[in-house]
């Protein structure tokens, strides 16, 4: 809001002056949608933009149909066709003439998925070409893996593309986590169920990383395994784990036999 006398002013430069909008919204710091709501208060009508002609103006109906008929022609064929038949402006001026009048594409309608952290990722296999191990040659391959909620990216490099046995691994190996963790969160005989639970799950997933080299994702399922083993007081088959985790590590290093 501004008060009347800036008000009184702005009328007053208006009538006595003949200052223009834009100036007297520069000399008192106005916004020049308030200057023309005041004058439109007072009964001063809106200024009407007059159309003044241009020497494009002949050569507008063959600028229409031809973008009608080649609507992506760049303006500077357009401008080399319109001189061919006698225009004599200059190309940055026919530009803008051909922007106002170019059609406009149909918009389209695009769905943006948002996800929810941890709910979804989309990955994919990388062929590296191969590499030389001792006297065997193997190929060298990348699972590359995008969280959709975060981008964070991740990669590992492996010597075969076991595809459908590496998902299934990591899918198994998810659903253990997510046992084990819900199961940190409960009490009683429902920790117990979810433990049981994350342990068939991650016994799935060790079997099918087993089919693949993915020692790291072994290695990781099976302390998993192992905590999960501890947390339901079976020592024995918990032990037998840690000892597992240590040979995969082995054969990781190359320490031990494959």
């Amino acid at each position: 809001m501004i008060s009347r006398a800036v008000e009184a002013e702005v009328l007053r430069l208006h009538h006595a002056e003949r200052w223009p909008i834009g100036t007297i919204a520069r000399q008192l710091m106005l916004h020049h949608s308030t200057v023309r709501r005041v004058l439109a208060q007072a009964g001063v009508p809106a200024a009407q933009k007059t159309t003044r002609p241009s020497i494009a103006d002949p050569f507008i109906p063959f600028i229409l149909e031809t973008l009608k008929q080649y609507p992506k022609l760049c303006a500077s064929r357009l401008h080399v066709m319109v001189r061919e038949r006698g225009y004599r402006g200059g190309s940055d001026h026919f530009r803008a003439i051909v922007a106002r009048f170019r059609p406009r594409p149909v918009p389209e309608a695009y769905l943006r998925l948002r996800t929810l952290a941890g709910e979804q990722a989309q990955c994919d296999w990388a062929h590296f070409g191969t590499i030389t191990i001792g006297k065997a040659t193997r190929p060298l391959m990348a699972f590359v893996m995008v969280l959709s909620y975060s981008r964070h990216l991740f990669l590992r490099f492996y010597l075969n593309g076991a595809m459908h046995n590496f998902l299934r691994g990591h899918a198994y190996l998810m659903a253990g986590k997510v046992a084990q963790a819900e199961a940190q969160q409960a009490a009683d005989e429902q920790k117990q169920a979810l433990l049981e639970e994350a342990t068939k799950q991650f016994e799935i997933a060790h079997a099918h990383f087993s089919l693949t080299d993915a020692y790291d994702e072994r290695t990781e399922t099976l302390t998993l395994w192992a905590q999960a083993c501890e947390a339901l007081g079976r020592s024995q088959e918990s032990l037998h784990l840690w000892r597992s985790v240590y040979q995969t590590q082995a054969r990781a290093k190359g320490l031990g036999e494959d």
